[in-house]
């Protein structure tokens, strides 16, 4: 996403590139952190939103991404919490050449930023301790038309979201050929199961860390509506778990204001 209004903040740009840039010359600066301040009180546009870099205002949302944007950074500013993006800055200067001893700069901030409805899940974390997995390829649930009525309480009005679910290790296959299979909750209620072959990915994960008292945590992807949903874990297996995440619980805090 473009930030707009930057050739007003320089001074704040400048100041994060570490110094303003010579005639024609490009500087770049990948992967810094941008603030997003959402100023309800501003009185140019009650809905919008400051974008800082090192604690100064280099620029703001547009005005209609400020306006989808501003009450999910409300809920998380009142929370307590500051939301932070990565962003990627350009800048140059050009020559004036109706004040040629003055030079002319410009930049362009840009932000990586999901859609509003995927800022911040659905549910709270769970009171007991957890561990979340980290982001993995999507794997699709199955039996989730047998929960509807409770996935219908987390689908959210955009028809897409994000819910934190916890897995747990059950038995599935027949009774003459049981098999452990990784079954999904949402605030303790089941909404799914992985297919035996996706469950074994995940099965040495959840029992490690139920040996010591903790649930896996993971995110889920919720798409449809109240009658129907398709429900996606996303979550890294097992083997392909870094070993510094096991190191300390990977821990996730309430983002609403309770």
């Amino acid at each position: 996403m473009e930030v707009e209004a930057e050739f007003a903040y320089m001074e704040a740009i400048h100041a994060v590139l570490g110094r303003a840039p010579r005639i024609d010359e490009e500087m770049i600066r990948e992967n810094l952190t941008a603030t997003l301040v959402p100023e309800p009180e501003n009185p140019h546009d009650s809905n919008a939103v400051a974008v800082q870099l090192g604690g100064r205002t280099a620029g703001y949302l547009g005005r209609d991404d400020a306006r989808e944007y501003q009450p999910v950074l409300l809920e998380l500013t009142r929370a307590g919490f500051a939301p932070t993006v990565r962003a990627n800055l350009w800048a140059v200067a050009r020559r004036d050449y109706d004040k040629p001893r003055k030079p002319r700069y410009f930049a362009n901030l840009r932000l990586a930023l999901k859609e509003p409805h995927l800022l911040i899940p659905v549910n709270d974390p769970p009171e007991a301790a957890s561990s979340l997995l980290p982001w993995g390829n999507a794997l699709q649930l199955t039996g989730e038309e047998k929960h509807q009525g409770t996935l219908a309480r987390y689908v959210s009005s955009a028809g897409d979201g994000l819910a934190l679910g916890t897995l747990h290790q059950a038995v599935g296959g027949t009774a003459k050929s049981p098999k452990d299979v990784i079954e999904i909750r949402i605030d303790g209620q089941p909404v799914g199961t992985l297919s035996t072959a996706s469950s074994v990915h995940f099965v040495p994960v959840v029992q490690h860390l139920a040996s010591g008292g903790v649930l896996a945590l993971a995110w889920l992807r919720l798409k449809g509506n109240a009658v129907s949903t398709q429900v996606t874990l996303q979550a890294t297996k097992s083997h392909e778990l870094p070993q510094q995440w096991f190191a300390e619980l990977a821990t996730i805090p309430r983002l609403r204001q309770r």
